[in-house]
């Protein structure tokens, strides 16, 4: 990290034994946790914060929010000019969850227990992300699928399973997708 980066975690989570909650030199989330620096809503971005950060991290967020575009907004106003947005989100690709949202269908479509109810709001493949991003003034600089999932669960899988997992392209066969995006600069914008 340079001397002169600030960096912002939106979202920052509160898992104890997951480093990245701990990421950044200001961690904002919704819920107390003991990591975080700040109690708030990406909503409630200070208008002291405006140009403020060279990087926000994002990771495993968005999806749950009402208001995603209204959060990116947000995220660009405080970035500096040419920034880094890092978001991390669910593959919608993944092969496992398109077969447990296949098996699940018709309970997840008949559910009326709001306490049941996944809560992901959002889910974006590189497309719809990319016709998002674009509204709020970023831009994609790299696209990485993650996937976080130890070997040893993977071996423990079924073999049909086992074996989608060794022939199917990351595209399909891992949980995250995170995406490095830049803040448009005043002359490309």
């Amino acid at each position: 990290m340079r001397k002169d980066e600030l960096i912002l975690n939106v979202g920052c989570g509160g898992r104890e034994h997951d480093k990245q909650v701990w990421y950044g030199d200001v961690r904002i989330d919704v819920l107390p946790f003991r990591n975080a620096t700040h109690l708030m809503d990406v909503n409630e971005l200070p208008q002291a914060w405006t140009g403020r950060y060279t990087k926000v991290v994002c990771q495993t967020t968005l999806e749950h929010l009402d208001n995603p575009i209204g959060a990116l907004r947000h995220i660009v106003r405080v970035l500096k000019e040419e920034g880094e947005l890092e978001v991390i989100i669910p593959n919608v690709y993944y092969w496992r969850r398109i077969y447990r949202n296949w098996r699940q269908r018709l309970e997840l479509l008949n559910n009326s227990d709001p306490d049941k109810l996944p809560d992901h709001k959002q889910a974006w493949d590189i497309i719809e992300l990319n016709n998002l991003i674009k509204q709020v003034g970023l831009n994609f600089v790299s696209v990485e699928y993650l996937d976080w999932q130890p070997e040893w669960r993977r071996r423990t899988g079924s073999l049909f399973g086992m074996l989608l997992d060794s022939i199917l392209p990351p595209m399909f066969n891992t949980i995250e997708v995170k995406f490095t995006l830049r803040k448009v600069s005043q002359n490309e914008g």
